[in-house]
Parts: C-alpha cells; sequence; structure tokens
C-alpha cells in the first residue's frame, strides 16, 4: 500500500512539473500576444483569447499543486497509522 501511494505521489509531482512548463510557455505566449496588439499586429480578441488560455492554465496548475498536496497528506496520514499499527 505505501509503494502504491509513493507511485501515485511521484506522478502527481511528475504531472505538476509538466504543468509549471506548460504554464510558463503559456505565459511567454500570453506576453507576446499583449506586445503583438501594442504593436499593432494583433487584435483584442485575440488578447482576450490568450488571457482565457492563461486563466485556465493557471486552475490547472493550482488544481494539479493541491492535488500534489493532498498526496503528501494521505501519505503522511498513512505512515502515521502504520506507525501506530507497530
Amino acid at each position: 500500500e505505501q509503494q502504491r501511494i509513493l507511485n501515485a505521489l511521484s506522478l502527481r509531482f511528475r504531472e505538476l512539473n509538466i504543468l509549471e512548463q506548460q504554464f510558463s510557455i503559456q505565459t511567454d505566449q500570453h506576453l507576446k500576444a499583449e506586445q503583438d496588439l501594442q504593436a499593432g499586429r494583433s487584435t483584442a480578441p485575440q488578447l482576450q483569447a490568450s488571457s482565457v488560455a492563461l486563466e485556465s492554465m493557471l486552475y490547472k496548475l493550482y488544481e494539479a499543486r493541491a492535488n500534489a498536496l493532498m498526496g503528501i497528506s494521505d501519505y503522511k496520514e498513512f505512515t502515521r497509522l502504520t506507525h501506530l499499527e507497530n
């Protein structure tokens, strides 16, 4: 059971790492969209779409962080209960 929890926790952290990288890319793309709008190379709706995509990615990132924290909590609770049984 402990190994299963650790594997799940490891997966959550890998997913979090990927999402953080994707968020960084999305942030760079959004900054470029802002610059393009100021330079007249794009339109306000394009910037708005970029903003929505960035907010969506931020939500996914917060969700992944919360899942990782819950996984840590689950592991700590499991190890606490295991030690109490022994």
